[in-house]
């Protein structure tokens, strides 16, 4: 009997429990996914909005134009040249901020990463990030930012990439942060542009 009496009060509660289930309200149905916010520095688009990184605005709410980019493939090697005018970049010094180099071609994100203030050297103006091997700058390209006189900050970045001919009628474009200053723009296929 008591068990008989248990099955009976669980068949109420279960029964009970699928007819009292709130109605959804009407309109269109919630959608499944959420989109996230950007997480800066991991070279990923979290947002799924076709934008890495110091690409979003969330991690660079302010950037410069480029004044002039220049893209050289040579054989696997990849060179990106860039200049941001004058007053472009509050006061970049890498020795004292990070640097975010992205280089694209296309849809396809060739360099991604941030370079530690720690690792960057200057020598005659010139500022240079070479890789040591280490783990916090494997896979990092090597990284040239020089200050010119007028003010402009010329930016050299060298990789090496596999598969780089299929990607030579791409769109290229790269964006450069140091500090909290950003800067982006499309590079054309062709030669450095003229040093100063």
């Amino acid at each position: 009997m008591t068990r008989l009496l248990a099955c009976a009060v669980l068949a109420t509660v279960l029964s009970a429990g699928c007819h009292h289930r709130p109605a959804r309200p009407p309109g269109p149905t919630p959608s499944a996914t959420v989109l996230a916010t950007e997480i800066c520095g991991n070279c990923v688009d979290d947002d799924a909005n076709g934008r890495v990184d110091d690409e979003d605005p969330h991690c660079c709410p302010h950037v410069a134009a480029l004044e002039s980019g220049t893209v050289e493939v040579n054989g696997d090697q990849l060179t990106v040249n860039a200049r941001f005018p004058p007053g472009a970049l509050r006061e970049p010094n890498p020795l004292l901020d990070d640097v975010g180099v992205l280089v694209r071609a296309g849809k396809k994100v060739l360099v991604c990463g941030t370079i530690g203030h720690q690792f960057w050297t200057k020598s005659a103006g010139t500022y240079r990030f070479r890789p040591r091997g280490t783990p916090a700058t494997r896979g990092l390209p090597e990284t040239f930012v020089r200050l010119l006189p007028t003010g402009a900050v010329a930016v050299r970045v060298t990789t090496v990439r596999a598969n780089l001919a299929q990607l030579t009628d791409a769109a290229w474009s790269m964006t450069l942060r140091i500090g909290d200053g950003c800067g982006s723009g499309n590079a054309k296929l062709g030669a450095s542009p003229p040093a100063e």
